[in-house]
Order: C-alpha cells, then structure tokens, then sequence
C-alpha cells in the first residue's frame, strides 16, 4: 500500500467519525414511541361490613391518565331506585377511593359498580354491573337486632292511637258518724246503691323508639265523679264533709293530661314513669305514677304500679297480662284507689279485660270487674269499652 492509498483510508475513517455523532443525533429529536396500556382498574371488595360505618370502597388504577373519569354508582341492597353516582378519587400514586355516606350503610347493604369514561368518551364497566351490581352486606348492631326483633313483635307497626270509657260503681257502704249532716242517732245509714260511682275517658297517642327507650305516650282524659249520698225518712242527702258542716261536698272530678316513657333495657324488665297535669274546679292538681313489669312489655308480663294525685285520689295496682290465644290478649288486674275523691275511703276494683282483633291494626276490648269500699256491705260494679289502632 502506497502512502497515497494510505492517506486516503485515513481521511475516510476521520470522516466516518465525524458524522457517526450526527446519526446519532438525529435519532433521539425523534419523539418516542408512547406504551400501549389498556386502563383498567382493580379492586378487591369486601364481604361484610358494620352498621352506621363509613363506607370506603379503594380500587388501584392502571393508565389512570387516559381515563377522563372514574366512579362507583351504589344504592341500598334490593332498591329498585336509581344509583348514586360517587367519584374514585386519587389516594395515592395510583390508588383511588370513593366514601359512601354513613346513611347508606344499613342492613340488609349496598349494591354497587364500577365504572370509567376514556378521553374519547368511551364508558366502560370494570367491576360488576348496572344488572348485576356487587352485594356488600352489612351485618346489623346488637341494638338493631334487638330493635327488629321488638318491631316484629307489633307487626311491624310503630304508631298506636287508643281511645277507651269506664264506669266504677262501689255499691252500698257504711256511713260513719259526721258524714251526714242530719240527726240519724240510733240508726245504721249506708249509702244509696250506685251514688258513689264515676266514670273516666281518655285518648292516648303510643309511639314506639323500641331501644333502650321503648315507647312514649301522650294522653289527654277526663273524670267525673258523683259523691255518695244516703235516705233518711225518705230524703236524700248528700255527705258533708264529715266536721259537721251541712254543705254538700262538691261532684270530684278533672280534666288532665299525660305523658308516659317506658325503658326496656331487658326484654323482660322494664319501668315506666307518668307525669299528669291536670285542672279541677278546685284549681290546678298535679300527679305521677310509675310501674315495674316484669316479663315482655308486649306479651306476657306481671306488673305493679302506682300513682300519686290531687283531688282524685291515688291509686296502686298489681297486674298480670298474657296473650297465650293468638289474637286475643286478656289480664287480670287488682286495684286500690281512692278514686273520685282524695277524702274518701280506700277501694277495692278486680278488673278483668279482653281484647279481640277485629282486623288488620284494630282490636275492640271489654272491661268487667267488681268494685267495693272498705267498709262496704254490698259490691258494685265496673265496666269499660276500648278500641287501639296500630299503624
């Protein structure tokens, strides 16, 4: 090889290296190509969830940037209503999360789905489907079970109106020295048969909360009453108010109002407490009451209560209720009261009731009983109507 030939080579490969660079160069101003990836999202749901929680349902998302937008539609379980719509929000470098509210998250659950919009506006499902949506059951608190199970007892019925009239008549009794304001020495008086008697009516409204609290009562009523009166030589005479005084005691009797709550911590123990306003021709008169039962407050139970009032008396009874024939509840019940009227003596009632469902929320129920005075020589009578409308 000559030094020409030589020199040649030289300056070709010089040449060859000068312009390597600006290949090279050239090819990275070139864009890269852009990865095919399909978006797709992933999620892993749960089996079960608690009552009254939060609901967050978390996804992680591949190609998230070519998604224009991402959701859960959810609805309670068994809706036939319309979806809610709530967005996947991003949590992390490519988890998202959608929060349902706290309101849905009762039992029996939540149905749902989930699904995307591509840039282009192509909608596409990725977990479940609007007809075959996800079921995430929600399992119930002790409190709800307990709540339910109390409901089913009432068929469901929450609301209760009650109207009901009864009339007590003691019959005939001794009367004692002072109470009439004749001269009758030397002969046994009584009273006349059904003077000393009175009649009560009332409407209460019931609705049942059926926790801790199990229901309160509202109720307005009125009593009336006739005071006792004796014959002598014909003459009918009503009884003073045993100083002497010939003035005729005045017809016992108000108008009033109720309300009741009873606590059901047990389902077979609870306490009931009663406040009364009410107004008589004597003025303002005031009471409460309070009863124990033991056993269900909606089936059979035993229970022993009382009540403190003005003008009309107090009053304590002992009771047992039972609904062993379907559809017929009944109870016995034993009384002491001083009713009309807080001067006069203590009395006995034996009430029996029974109630029969006449139809869907209705039933109608009797009251029969036996009543007397202390000191008493003949029993009167009692007797009653009620209806109950539960809704």
């Amino acid at each position: 090889m000559n030094s020409t030939q030589l020199y040649v080579r030289v300056v070709l490969s010089t040449l060859a290296l000068l312009g390597a660079p600006q290949a090279v160069s050239a090819q990275s101003d070139e864009p890269a190509a852009e990865p095919s990836v399909e978006p797709a999202i992933i999620h892993r749901p749960s089996a079960t969830l608690r009552s009254n929680e939060q609901v967050l349902i978390e996804t992680r998302i591949v190609g998230d940037w070519k998604l224009e937008q991402a959701w859960v539609d959810a609805r309670p379980l068994g809706s036939q209503g319309e979806y809610r719509r709530f967005a996947l929000k991003r949590t992390g470098d490519d988890e998202f999360a959608a929060i349902l509210p706290k309101e849905m998250s009762v039992p029996p659950g939540i149905e749902y789905y989930i699904a995307s919009r591509a840039q282009d506006d192509t909608e596409r499902v990725h977990f479940a489907s609007r007809e075959e949506p996800y079921r995430l059951m929600v399992r119930p608190t002790a409190a709800e079970v307990t709540e339910r199970h109390r409901l089913e007892r009432y068929d469901n019925d929450r609301s209760q109106f009650r109207l009901r009239a009864e009339y007590t008549a003691y019959g005939r009794r001794n009367v004692g020295p002072g109470e009439v304001s004749i001269d009758a020495s030397g002969e046994d008086l009584v009273t006349d048969a059904n003077s000393d008697a009175y009649w009560v009516a009332e409407l209460e409204y019931t609705y049942r909360v059926l926790t801790w609290l199990h229901d309160f009562r509202f109720g307005i009523g009125r009593l009336r009453g006739s005071q006792p009166t004796v014959t002598v030589d014909g003459e009918s005479r009503g009884l003073n108010d045993g100083y002497g005084s010939d003035t005729p005691l005045g017809e016992p009797g108000y108008d009033y109002g109720y309300g009741e709550a009873n606590l059901a911590f047990l389902d077979n123990l609870s306490v009931g407490t009663r406040l009364i306003l009410g107004a008589s021709d004597q003025g303002f008169a005031a009471g409460a009451g309070a009863t124990v039962r033991i056993g269900r407050i909606s089936g059979t139970h035993f229970a022993v209560g009382g009540e403190i009032q003005d003008e009309v008396g107090n009053r304590g009874w002992m009771a047992f209720r039972w609904d062993t024939v379907p559809d017929v509840p009944m109870a016995l019940t034993i009384e002491l009261t001083k009713r009309p009227d807080e001067g006069g003596p203590t009395g006995t009632r034996l009430l029996y009731d029974v109630g029969v469902e006449a139809s869907e929320g209705l039933t109608l129920d009797a009251r029969a009983g036996y009543a007397s005075r202390s000191a008493g020589i003949e029993g009167g009578f009692v007797g009653g109507l009620g209806a109950t409308y539960e809704f």
